[in-house]
C-alpha cells in the first residue's frame, strides 16, 4: 500500500511524463511499431493509396507543392487537386533522407494522433484536476476501433482530427492563462487541422460562433474576456479564409488536369426518406466499428447525468458541445451518401462524443457522493470501459492488418502504386 501511495505522488508530480509513457504503452499493447512498417493495406486501399502515391510523387517525379500528383493518371497528367498536403510533402522530405518506405508516412500519422491524444489528456487535466481519471477518460474515447484503425494509416481524417484536439487544448488554456503562445497552438493547429480536412471547421467555427455570442454576453456572464473574444473571432476568420482558398486552387486543378480522384464536394440524401433509410443502415453497418459496446453505455450514462445534473453543467463546456452536436450533424447530412460505403468519415464527428464524455465527468466532479469515493467509483467505471475497448480495438486492428482483412486491392489505384500496372487509359 505504501509503494502504491508513492507511486501516486510520483506520477501526480510528474503528469506529463506520465502521460508519455501511457502513450508509449497504448501504441505497444496496439502493436502499432508492428503496423507502420506494412505497406497500404485494410479497407479502402485505393483511397489509401492514392493518398500515399502523392507522397511518392512527390519525392520521386517533382517536389513542386502546388502540383500534386497521383500514380493513377486515367490517361491524364495525374495532377489532382486534394486536400492540403502538408502529411504527403513531410513524408516525401522523409523518403528523401532515408529512402523510400511507407513506414514514415504512417509514423507521421501515429505522431500527429498521439499529440492530439496528448493534449486532451492535458485538457481534461484542466478541468477534473485528476491526471488518472483525465488519462482514462480520454482512453476510453480514443480505443475506438475506427479510430485506432486509421491512427498509422495513409487517410488524413485522423491526422486532421490530432491537430483539432490540438487546437482545442490551446484554446480552453488561452482562457485560463494569459500566455498567448497558447493562442499560437490553436491558430497553428486549427489552420492546419482545417486545411488537412475540411470538416475540422466545425470545431473552429464552433469557436467562431462562441467567441461572438460571449461579445452579447454581459459582464458577469462571459466565458473570457471581450479582447480575447475578438481575437479568436480574427482567427477563425484567418483559418477559414486560408482553407476556402486552398479548396479553391484544389478545385481548379481538378479542373485545367480533368482529374476527379478526390471528392471535392457534399453529397446528401435526395429526401427525408433516403436520409432516415441511410442513417439505419450506416448504424447496421459500422456501429461496432465505430465504438465497441462498452463506450455506447457511457455515452447514454453521460447524456443522463448531463440532463439529470444540468445545474452543475460548465456553460462554456455546455454551449461549446451544442455547437459540435449541431455542426456533426449538418456534416453527416451533407455527406450522407459517403457514409454509407466510408466508415472513417465518422472520424470527423469524433470531437462531440469526446466533449460529451468531458461535459458528465465534470458534473461528477462538481456532484457529491456518499460512502465512496466518487472519484474511486468514476475512476474504476473508466478503468473497466477502457480495457474492454482496448481489447476490441487491439483484436480488430488484427483482423484489419491481416491478409484476409485487405479488402479492394483490385483497384486500378492500388494496382498502379503497387506497379502491378504502369498506367491506366
Amino acid at each position: 500500500m505504501r509503494k502504491l501511495e508513492v507511486l501516486s505522488k510520483l506520477i501526480i508530480s510528474h503528469p506529463t511524463k506520465f502521460t508519455l509513457v501511457v502513450l508509449v504503452c497504448v501504441a505497444l499493447y496496439l502493436q502499432f511499431p508492428k503496423y507502420i512498417e506494412f505497406r497500404p493495406i485494410a479497407d479502402h486501399t485505393w483511397a489509401q493509396c492514392d493518398r500515399a502515391s502523392v507522397a511518392r510523387n512527390y519525392a520521386q517525379e517533382s517536389m513542386n507543392f502546388f502540383l500534386p500528383r497521383v500514380h493513377y493518371t486515367a490517361g491524364k497528367t495525374g495532377i489532382s487537386g486534394l486536400e492540403f498536403p502538408i502529411i504527403n510533402y513531410s513524408a516525401a522530405i522523409l523518403y528523401k533522407i532515408f529512402g523510400f518506405h511507407e513506414r514514415y508516412y504512417r509514423l507521421i500519422m501515429l505522431l500527429l494522433v498521439f499529440s492530439g491524444l496528448f493534449a486532451i489528456f492535458k485538457l481534461c487535466d484542466l478541468y477534473l484536476n485528476d491526471i488518472f481519471l483525465s488519462v482514462f477518460v480520454c482512453l476510453a474515447w480514443y480505443l475506438s476501433p475506427l479510430l485506432v484503425c486509421y491512427t498509422p494509416n495513409f487517410i488524413p481524417d485522423a491526422g486532421s482530427l490530432g491537430l483539432i484536439l490540438v487546437a482545442w487544448y490551446g484554446f480552453f488554456k488561452s482562457t485560463k492563462s494569459p500566455s498567448g503562445k497558447f493562442q499560437l497552438i490553436f491558430l497553428c493547429a486549427g489552420l492546419f487541422a482545417s486545411l488537412i480536412k475540411l470538416t475540422a471547421l466545425i470545431s473552429v467555427i464552433s469557436i467562431l460562433s462562441v467567441s461572438v455570442l460571449n461579445l452579447l454576453l454581459p459582464e458577469n456572464k462571459k466565458f473570457y474576456s471581450m479582447k480575447l473574444s475578438l481575437k479568436y473571432i480574427l482567427y477563425c476568420f484567418t483559418i477559414i479564409g486560408f482553407t476556402y482558398s486552398w479548396y479553391t486552387y484544389a478545385s481548379y486543378l481538378n479542373d485545367k488536369y480533368e482529374s476527379w480522384i478526390f471528392l471535392m464536394k457534399s453529397n446528401p440524401p435526395q429526401s427525408y426518406h433516403e436520409l432516415i433509410f441511410n442513417l439505419k443502415y450506416i448504424w447496421s453497418r459500422f456501429h461496432n466499428i465505430y465504438f465497441s459496446v462498452g463506450f455506447y453505455i457511457m455515452f447514454l450514462i453521460s447524456l443522463v447525468v448531463t440532463v439529470v445534473k444540468f445545474r452543475k453543467v460548465n456553460p462554456l463546456l455546455f454551449i461549446i458541445l451544442l455547437h459540435l452536436y449541431l455542426g456533426s450533424f449538418a456534416f453527416l447530412v451533407l455527406m450522407n451518401r459517403q457514409f454509407i460505403y466510408h466508415e472513417y468519415y465518422f472520424i470527423s464527428l469524433l470531437p462531440v462524443f469526446f466533449f460529451q464524455i468531458l461535459v458528465a465527468s465534470d458534473i461528477l466532479r462538481k456532484t457529491e457522493l456518499r460512502l465512496v469515493s466518487k472519484w474511486r467509483i468514476a475512476t474504476l467505471f473508466f478503468v473497466v470501459i477502457t480495457v474492454s475497448n482496448a481489447i476490441s480495438a487491439r483484436k480488430f486492428l488484427k483482423g484489419r492488418f491481416s491478409e484476409s482483412g485487405a479488402v479492394n486491392s483490385g483497384t486500378d489505384s492500388y494496382l498502379v502504386y503497387h506497379g502491378d500496372r504502369k498506367s491506366v487509359v
